[in-house]
């Protein structure tokens, strides 16, 4: 997408389209990514809440800002601590310690453990992946840097070019120039030289002096001539040092450049493992999602079965505490019989001793009778005494339970708060990627 964006320029003076569909094809692409991970966020806050109205309702507008997604935060554990309070209530009505119970919430939390490591992996990849989007910037930067350097060298060498011609031509005419007027000065000093040696050898000798004067005046303009034209040729093949030079300079740069795109390469396909990475770990949460729904129907049974069985516990503690209240009435009547007995011994005791031995008889059968039911009565009370004691401990159980719930709900608060964030770049980079479009065409319209 970069690398479009770079080149986007290049291919409108083209005048091909082509670059500008394929950036709207992977802007396309982002924009199905970023949907993914909104989705994926509202299945993690939609099994941690169960579809309540009020927290769907902010869920939907929990990419609006951050401070919304806290405050949703806070709904949620309303939420679930009224779930767990009232989990608690229905709990306390059991008192049956059901070992298939304690199984299923051992395989939810291992379930929770297993689905927060997801959460951390797809947290660590997600890191990673805006890693990759800073290293992408830089080599952005870089790149923009480079070619910007690159045709500022061209620009200069250009002109170079431009200038050395023009100064070459200069030069070479200049030279043609002096070659001239070296070739017409030779010729008049062969001409001055011959009209000499025609001369009459009686001309006077002032005559000859200024002849040789010319000749040689001429000689020193012919000498100056060629050594301007010799550092005419110097500064000639120094310009032609610099081009090079240049030449040289401008292929290390391409060579960089042609390296710095294959590393964003690179860069692009290692984004492209981690998004196929993140979509696995996708795939495996929603089933991991399926088995969790799973197993919460089948506690959601076993929670039933529990009920049935409280109620049946329930009606056997009613039937025991019906049978206490039967022999304390009984015992109570077999009080008040053995002090009207008492009180009919001490008014029969100037009986025969025939009916007082008869009558103590009767009354050591019902002590005998009273004791026995009173042994009866000792057993139902360590019963009760048991019970008590097995329902504290589904009570303790039942609170540790709890307990260990209200963590898990921190843990996925934490979660939730992390995609919250994840969800805000994204959105953002979205923005930004809608922005640069916008401008681009503007820009396409207006040229």
């Amino acid at each position: 997408m970069v690398k479009l964006v770079k080149k986007e320029e290049q291919s409108k003076k083209e005048g091909s389209p082509r670059k500008e569909k394929e950036l709207g094809g992977l802007f396309e692409d982002f924009y199905n990514q970023y949907q993914s991970l909104y989705s994926l966020y509202g299945r993690l806050t939609g099994e941690h809440v169960k579809a309540s109205p009020c927290v769907l309702d902010r869920l939907s507008s929990v990419s609006s800002s951050s401070s919304e997604c806290d405050y949703f935060s806070a709904e949620e554990l309303d939420v679930t601590t009224d779930i767990t309070f009232s989990r608690d209530k229905e709990r306390s009505t059991l008192s049956t310690n059901t070992p298939q119970v304690f199984l299923k919430t051992q395989a939810s939390n291992q379930f929770e453990e297993q689905l927060s490591t997801h959460a951390r992996e797809v947290k660590l990849l997600c890191e990673k992946n805006s890693e990759l989007h800073g290293r992408v910037l830089e080599l952005e930067l870089s790149l923009r840097e480079s070619e910007e350097t690159v045709s500022v060298l061209q620009a200069k060498l250009k002109t170079n070019e431009d200038h050395s011609a023009s100064k070459v031509g200069e030069l070479m005419a200049r030279i043609s120039k002096l070659e001239q007027e070296a070739k017409s000065l030779r010729k008049q000093k062969g001409k001055m030289e011959e009209k000499i040696r025609r001369s009459n050898r009686n001309e006077a000798s002032s005559q000859k002096k200024d002849f040789a004067d010319q000749i040689n005046f001429m000689q020193q303009k012919l000498d100056s001539v060629s050594n301007r034209n010799k550092e005419l040729e110097a500064q000639l093949e120094r310009e032609r040092e610099q081009v090079s030079r240049c030449l040289v300079r401008i292929e290390n740069l391409g060579e960089n450049l042609a390296e710095s795109k294959s590393i964003e390469k690179n860069l692009v396909k290692e984004k492209e493992c981690f998004l196929a990475r993140i979509k696995d770990l996708e795939l495996e949460m929603e089933s991991r999602c399926s088995k969790e729904r799973d197993l919460v129907d089948r506690n959601g049974e076993l929670v039933r079965a529990m009920a049935q069985r409280g109620e049946e516990i329930s009606e056997l503690v009613r039937e025991h505490e019906s049978c206490k209240e039967e022999a304390s009435t009984h015992a109570k009547a077999l009080k008040c019989e053995v002090e009207n007995l008492r009180m009919k011994l001490d008014t029969l005791k100037e009986e025969k001793e025939d009916q007082e031995l008869l009558l103590r008889e009767k009354v050591w059968k019902l002590e005998a009778k009273v004791s026995k039911e009173g042994g009866e009565k000792l057993n139902l009370m360590k019963a009760v005494s048991q019970l008590e004691r097995k329902v504290g401990k589904l009570d303790k159980n039942l609170r540790e339970k709890n307990d260990e719930l209200i963590g898990l709900g921190e843990k996925k608060r934490e979660a939730i708060r992390q995609l919250c964030l994840l969800v805000e770049f994204h959105r953002n980079r979205c923005v930004y990627l809608n922005d640069l479009m916008s401008k681009r065409r503007v820009i396409s319209n207006r040229k």
